[in-house]
């Protein structure tokens, strides 16, 4: 008989006590579909349904992420169409609004909207009709096909509660296949801010950060230009990663970096604010600078690069500095173009702001050795590994830093010896030799040309 599995599960005893009320109700698409409208664009009004009734996008909700994913768009109405189920909808009903909304999509954005736009002929499917392949929008489509998706019911469950408790319930629901970023989620807590919307409307738009190259002007102030995002995310604002960054930039220099959550203090202390001038304002500085520095040359940087430096950081610490911008974005250049030999190609944006000492050149990770030096010790080896004694092509030889550069190791010539690959791997790399032992191997080899091999080393 097989045993029953048991499980610990925890349970917050207020949610038990006093549970959202739920009201279980069906509209037809035709419904939710009147009067529908995208205005977010417009910065008037947010995305609406239901006759104004609906808030299709309240503020914690995340932008239109499916916008370009014509496979699941097609395949959701083509569900419609069926009678399949589509999922459950979750809607919050609001009390007093000054917007004249009575709901708040709380779960179903992405399909509501997806659905919407077809109804109002903006999305076309390709269907087959009496064996025939056609392409078209919601009117093309045979009349009764059409009735059928108008028709067609949708189950919604009605929250009531505190504007606060369907956030929460928001974010409970959204959990369990993480789909939301950490700015989505701070974005929850200050849903109805005048503040938040006025910086998203800058941030979070799509059509705000698209971008071209580098230095094409028309979308200087693009925050995409400038930060890389992790997990997937695009940078083109729909996942909030460029408010999020933004508000990073303005954080340093001041008392919110002493926060757990330095974005979060900022968004608490402005969150009152009649607007996000302030914030965009800051963003525009850095940006600015960040072109009036690297960018007075012919041959700009490669976008790749200036994506990976924190712009906020580096005008936090060097704005006020004055430098000859033309030699700055020239020398940046010039070490860009040897792109290959650094871990840290984005360093190099620093270490020109530094002037370009020889400690910082860690900030690169710039590893390789001048040519002029690898050709003369190579002369000075007589084109030998010191410790098999064997004549290799100057290609075949590996330069090595005798003392690492995580170590405090340079790059010069006496930290350098030109080792076969195999021993390249074996002794430095596998701490047989330490690098007392490595220089004296080098240097016997160099003064009497005798394979140091048959010395026992440790």
């Amino acid at each position: 008989m097989a045993k029953n599995k048991s499980f610990q599960v925890s349970l917050d005893a207020e949610t038990v006590i006093n549970p959202l009320k739920m009201t279980k109700k069906e509209f037809t698409l035709a419904e939710i579909a009147e009067g529908y409208a995208d205005n977010s664009m417009k910065n008037i009004g947010g995305v609406v349904a239901m006759n104004g009734e609906l808030c299709v996008r309240p503020p914690y909700q995340r932008s239109y992420v499916v916008a370009n994913n014509q496979g699941w768009k097609s395949r959701l109405i083509h569900s419609v169409l069926n009678h399949r189920p589509i999922g459950v909808m979750y809607f919050g009903k609001v009390e007093n609004r000054s917007d004249g909304f009575t709901y708040n999509n709380i779960d179903g954005q992405q399909r509501i909207m997806t659905l919407c736009e077809f109804i109002n002929g903006d999305l076309s499917i390709d269907f087959i009709e009496n064996g025939v392949h056609r392409t078209g929008t919601f009117h093309a489509l045979p009349k009764r096909w059409q009735e059928l998706i108008k028709n067609y019911k949708v189950e919604v469950y009605i929250c009531e509660g505190s504007e606060q408790e369907q956030i929460n319930w928001f974010n409970t629901i959204n959990q369990p296949s993480s789909i939301l970023t950490p700015q989505e989620v701070r974005n929850s807590g200050f849903s109805g801010k005048v503040w938040l919307e006025s910086a998203k409307s800058y941030f979070s738009s799509p059509r705000a950060n698209y971008f071209h190259e580098i230095n094409h002007k028309a979308s200087k102030y693009c925050m995409a230009k400038y930060a890389n995002f992790s997990d997937g995310a695009n940078g083109d604002g729909t996942r909030q990663e460029c408010l999020e960054r933004a508000i990073e930039w303005a954080c340093y220099g001041t008392e919110f970096m002493d926060y757990e959550d330095p974005v979060t203090a900022y968004m608490l202390y402005h969150c009152e604010d009649e607007n996000a001038d302030e914030l965009i304002d800051h963003y525009k500085k850095v940006v600015d600078w960040a072109w009036d520095t690297f960018l007075n040359v012919e041959n700009p940087v490669p976008y790749v690069s200036f994506r990976s430096v924190d712009w906020g950081r580096l005008y936090y610490l060097y704005h006020e500095n004055t430098y000859d911008t033309a030699y700055v974005s020239k020398r940046v250049r010039e070490l860009l173009d040897n792109y290959g030999e650094m871990s840290r190609p984005a360093g190099a944006y620093e270490y020109v702001l530094r002037g370009e000492k020889e400690e910082d050149e860690i900030l690169m990770g710039f590893r390789s050795f001048d040519k002029q030096m690898v050709e003369k010790r190579y002369i000075e080896q007589r084109g030998c590994d010191p410790i098999n004694g064997k004549h290799y092509e100057m290609s075949e030889l590996h330069a090595h830093h005798i003392i690492a550069v995580e170590n405090g190791g340079k790059r010069d010539y006496d930290n350098l010896v030109l080792l076969s690959p195999e021993n390249h791997r074996q002794y430095a790399h596998g701490g047989k030799v330490d690098y007392r032992m490595m220089a004296q191997i080098r240097d016997k080899w160099i003064s009497e040309g005798i394979p140091y091999v048959q010395y026992e080393t440790v």
